[in-house]
């Protein structure tokens, strides 16, 4: 391949010749090369053609055009002002030139780099416009298909693929036609629905397919299926790696996400074996990027500037995108006629130009309105644990709150979002207007919005929770089973009383759907309790009527009789009494304190018995010590006061105790079901559609079994709060090493050491593990999150590292 040719000499640029936003170019690439997004046309003329665009077109038109991109990433339409990466689009044309010409390659092209390093600019204004210039060594021409993953990755590779086949827009029918496709697994159990889509595309032996998937990480940060992300993946591995070469996937990934990918081997390998890292611009590089764009406008800067912005520049990690935002206000100041040192001066130098921006459109919203502003970018935030915060695309119609309307959010999300600015990027998609952030870079510079995020950081975890909560219900057809209960319902009204104009509506109405479904569960078991009082009573009346009735003839029976009645009554109160304590959650104080040695011999003697009902009823008692003795130690911590010396060597043994009761009596009446089992073969299967709180329909088999005893009744009980999760301490620590490794050994002894909590490499994947499909025995048990039960398995003598 000839070196690029410097921008000035290219004979071809990218003009966008329909509106849109950036994620909609659609249509016809003269020069061999033809770009699909979301929507829209891009078409590449030759350098003689004049363009008619108005998109690009300022305010300022006495000296044209700014020619600097802001926060947005440059596009295809900007491969005629992309300077600087002349080295960078080289060498990735290389890589891509050899993927296509080993014959076993899988043809996917990881491009990864920090936040703010230029990774997407680079594929689509640099990669892309090279591949026009100089095509895939035997092909005249291609089609580039680009998309960002969203929610629903697969919904958006089926939308530009069906805007492919139809040349068409919106083609509903085909995208919804495509997206069944792409789920589809073939004989051999993989995704093959993009390959097989490629295959009938017209002219595809000749003119190929390249997937750009832009910003990946959404894959793991937006995408809440794992069957989705799974399949989407899939999909992409499966066409690259076809011998008839018809499918190229180029990805772009911040590198703060390289962890995730080992969740998928293949994928992680290609990362680390065929993956580009975008590094930092040299000073020369810097140059070219700051001076060519306003040489080419006919408005050079001055060298002293140009020395300047790349002093501020160089060596600082995702400057990149500040760069651009202080040259747009650089070329703004020009059309005002401020010198570009002044103009330098007053936004604050390359740093505070962003934030500066954003400071002062927030100090000129209204009160109302800066109350607005606040919570939509809380909402634009998505928390993570792999990065601290990361973008959100939102629909604008889930940024209203109960008390604002749409009209009210849209105009103060206006004055983010204006032309020249842009901290807010607006796009329209298929089931309406959506809001993002433009770049992570506000996070990091914008004091006020740091403030922001750190003040409701624990109110944004919790939302977290919430949604992902809510996503399961929608799963589950909204089934009651799904709400809130317990404590996570008492938090989620207490957050409602708290903040409500910062949830969303469906958030308003899964809160009051559960509350609604505690009040009917709390008058059914009233009734419950009421219909047994009622029968005691009968029970009595009767008693006494008998007496009277038969006193002298049978006197010796109905003292007989009566005895009886009072055992019996006398059981029915020492039942009842048992249920308040498993049931009731008494103050942690020494009262309670002196109670649980009586209860720990209640469950020895009902444990004796090896009745089921009984045993049941035992398990139920020794944990329930074991929880009040975990309050009991943090109230010692909290209040010494309250207690006596020796209390806290009394609460440690009755825990322990109990414990080992607890740990004796799964080992005795539970491990046995599951050993059985899986010697069997029996090793079950995970209906990922159903929510993890339905135990019996969402798990079968050995995994059935295992779940039961860890997190229901059953055995452990670990859910404490019956939300199908283990997200707290208290939660994690009712699961004993001891049971953990039970049930560890089982598995590997039954998979021949394939299959346990952890991987041999990786905490959440195991591929050797083709019972629990490629997964761990921690990562099919459990949902998210891990870091609770990663924290209790690594407290475990017996665990088995990665």
């Amino acid at each position: 391949m000839p070196d690029p040719l410097p921008p000035s000499q290219r004979d071809t640029s990218l003009q966008q010749t329909t509106t849109g936003d950036r994620n909609q170019v659609i249509g016809q690439v003269l020069g061999g090369i033809v770009v699909y997004v979301s929507g829209g046309q891009a078409v590449f003329h030759s350098a003689s053609t004049e363009s008619d665009s108005s998109a690009t077109k300022s305010a300022t038109s006495d000296i044209g055009p700014n020619p600097y991109k802001g926060l947005m990433a440059f596009q295809e339409t900007d491969g005629d002002r992309f300077f600087g990466r002349e080295k960078q689009i080289a060498a990735l044309w290389k890589k891509l030139r050899s993927l296509h010409e080993t014959e076993s390659a899988i043809r996917v092209l990881p491009i990864y780099g920090p936040s703010g390093s230029g990774k997407s600019s680079l594929a689509r204004a640099g990669l892309i416009p090279e591949l026009a210039r100089h095509p895939i060594p035997g092909y005249d021409r291609a089609r580039v298909a680009i998309l960002v993953p969203g929610t629903h990755p697969l919904e958006s590779l089926a939308t530009v693929l069906a805007r492919i086949v139809t040349q068409d827009l919106t083609p509903v029918a085909k995208t919804r036609e495509f997206a069944g496709e792409l789920q589809q697994v073939n004989g051999t159990g993989e995704y093959d629905g993009l390959r097989r889509i490629a295959d009938v595309m017209p002219d595809i032996a000749i003119a190929p397919l390249i997937v750009l998937v832009d910003q990946f990480e959404e894959v793991y940060t937006l995408c809440e299926g794992k069957a989705e992300r799974d399949s989407f993946i899939g999909n992409l591995l499966h066409a690259a790696g076809d011998r008839a070469k018809r499918v190229t996937v180029i990805v772009t990934l911040r590198s703060d996400f390289l962890g995730e990918t080992q969740k998928h081997a293949v994928l992680n390998r290609l990362f680390s074996e065929q993956g580009y890292l975008v590094s930092a611009m040299a000073p020369e590089e810097l140059r070219q990027a700051i001076a060519k764009p306003a040489e080419l406008a006919g408005y050079p800067l001055d060298a002293a500037t140009i020395d300047l912005l790349v002093k501020d520049t160089e060596g600082r990690e995702g400057a990149l995108p500040l760069l651009q935002f202080a040259l747009t206000r650089i070329w703004e100041g020009l059309a005002e006629g401020k010198q570009p040192a002044e103009t330098l001066k007053l936004i604050g130098g390359v740093g505070g130009a962003l934030a500066g921006e954003a400071q002062r459109i927030y100090e000129k919203l209204s009160n109302a309105e800066q109350n607005i502003a606040h919570r939509i970018f809380l909402k634009l935030v998505q928390l993570g644990d792999v990065v601290k915060y990361t973008r959100r695309r939102t629909a604008i119609a889930n940024l209203a709150s109960s008390s604002e309307t749409t009209d009210q959010v849209k105009r103060v999300i206006g004055r983010f979002a204006v032309p020249s600015i842009r901290l807010i990027t607006l796009s329209k998609q298929a089931d309406g207007e959506t809001a993002e952030i433009t770049h992570e870079a506000l996070f990091d510079h914008w004091q006020l919005l740091q403030d922001w995020l750190e003040n409701n950081r624990l109110f944004l975890v919790w939302q977290e929770h919430l949604r992902s909560a809510i996503r399961q219900w929608e799963l589950c057809d909204r089934d009651p089973e799904a709400l809130l209960r317990g404590k996570p319902l008492t938090e989620a009204e207490d957050w409602f009383q708290k903040q409500e104009t910062d949830l969303s509506q469906i958030e308003q109405t899964y809160i009051q759907a559960s509350l609604v479904e505690q009040t009917r569960l709390e008058a059914a078991e009233n009734e419950r309790q009421q219909r047994e009082y009622d029968l005691l009573k009968k029970f009595v009346r009767t008693a006494k009527v008998r007496t009277r009735l038969a006193l002298s003839a049978t006197g010796l029976a109905i003292v007989a009789l009566l005895a009886g009645g009072f055992a019996w009554y006398q059981q029915q109160q020492a039942e009842q009494a048992q249920r308040a304590f498993l049931l009731g959650i008494e103050p942690a104080k020494p009262e309670l304190l002196k109670k649980l040695p009586e209860f720990l011999k209640e469950a020895d003697r009902l444990r004796s018995t090896r009745k089921e009902e009984n045993i049941q009823l035992a398990l139920a008692y020794y944990r329930k010590i074991l929880s009040d003795t975990f309050m009991l130690r943090q109230a010692i911590q909290s209040n010494p006061a309250q207690f006596q010396k020796q209390d806290d060597q009394t609460i440690k043994a009755v825990a322990d105790n109990s414990k080992d009761r607890l740990i004796e009596t799964i080992r005795q009446t539970r491990i046995p079901q599951l050993k059985k089992e899986l010697e069997n073969g029996d090793f079950g299967n995970i209906n990922e559609q159903i929510a993890s709180t339905n135990i019996e329909k969402r798990f079968t088999g050995s995994l059935q079994t295992t779940v039961k005893i860890l997190m229901s009744s059953f055995g452990a009980k670990a859910d404490l709060n019956s939300n199908g999760q283990i997200d707290n301490k208290e939660e994690s620590e009712q699961m004993p090493c001891e049971i953990l490794e039970d049930i560890e050994n089982l598995w590997r002894k039954s998979t021949k050491e394939k299959c346990g909590w952890y991987g041999s490499t990786d905490k959440y994947l195991e591929p050797a593990c083709s019972e629990l499909n490629g997964r761990t025995l921690m990562t099919s048990v459990f949902v998210q999150p891990y870091s609770e039960i990663i924290k209790q398995l690594n407290t475990c003598p017996g665990r088995r590292k990665p």
